[in-house]
């Protein structure tokens, strides 16, 4: 399908390049908003990896809100689409997550690790039949080389024999995902009755995510009478 890269406020345009095969060009949110829901593209790519020039700096909160806004407005739009297709849409981080990520936490790291946990909390939410989010994080500083690599994941979305995976990242020679398993030895095992801790309401923040499900899971083994997730 077609290759739309969405243009954030701060970042610099991209001119790159692509295959043969892959018409591409480049989208800002004010006109994603006035397209009709059958007219958006089917696959969006949110590039987060360079800055419009080494002095600027980009607001991270602007970021995260722009980002929050772009989804917001795909899905209030493709509930209306009739054509049925499935729309993808990708952030694009570089060395923000996995083996590669920068050890000495440079602005476009924080900025991307930010976004992947925001995407990951957004795709419990979202119904993946009209879009499906997914975080790819790049372990080179070329634009071409990142975007290829993007690229090959977005081709094994599309392809029904794989996998869908909602965050990989590329570096140290290799191909990383995540992946939850049941502990073969948990710390938590049947509760008593009578050691059971009066719970009530516990609120966790930061619940949406893997680890803050889990929580949600034991506090209610536990009793607890009430559970908000943030």
């Amino acid at each position: 399908g077609d290759l739309i890269l969405i243009q954030l406020s701060g970042y610099q345009p991209f001119n790159v390049e692509f295959e043969n095969d892959i018409v591409s060009s480049t989208i800002t949110l004010a006109e994603l908003e006035v397209l009709d829901a059958d007219q958006i593209p089917t696959n969006l790519v949110v590039p987060l990896v360079a800055m419009s020039n080494s002095s600027s700096r980009v607001d991270s909160s602007s970021v995260i809100e722009e980002c929050l806004s772009l989804l917001q407005i795909l899905v209030a739009k493709l509930h209306n689409a009739t054509d049925g297709i499935t729309r993808n849409i990708c952030f694009w981080t570089c060395k923000a997550e996995g083996p590669d990520a920068v050890a000495d936490v440079e602005e476009s790291s924080l900025i991307g690790a930010s976004i992947w946990g925001m995407a990951r909390s957004a795709s419990l939410e979202i119904d993946p039949t009209i879009l499906r989010i997914n975080c790819v994080d790049t372990d080179t500083s070329s634009e071409e080389e990142g975007l290829t690599q993007t690229l090959q994941e977005l081709r094994r979305i599309d392809d029904d024999s794989m996998q869908f995976e909602s965050g990989v990242s590329h570096g140290d020679g290799g191909r990383f995902v995540r992946r939850l398993q049941k502990s073969k030895s948990p710390f938590i095992g049947d509760v008593n009755d009578a050691l059971k801790p009066n719970v009530g309401v516990a609120l966790i923040t930061g619940g949406l995510g893997g680890l803050g499900l889990v929580t949600a899971e034991v506090l209610s083994e536990l009793g607890a009478t009430h559970i908000i997730l943030v």
